[in-house]
């Protein structure tokens, strides 16, 4: 919500909710940069991959299920 300059919350049904004004562009562009980092898999672009977080050391890791 910093990033766009606006106020929001999260609803009852985990929805993002914004209040104000920001631009469609800079949302779009929040959009594409979190897919990139969490969704997309690095090494063959796919997308069918899940957030695998490591209990021994508190870290998470991208699992790609096509590679």
């Amino acid at each position: 919500m910093s990033e766009l300059g606006c106020e929001g919350n999260i609803g009852s049904n985990n929805e993002m909710i914004l209040v104000g004004g920001y631009q469609a562009k800079n949302f779009l562009r929040l959009i594409r940069k979190y897919i990139d980092d969490y969704v997309r898999c690095k090494d063959c672009r796919g997308y069918k991959t899940i957030i695998e977080r490591e209990d021994k050391t508190r870290l998470s890791f991208l699992k790609c299920d096509t590679c």
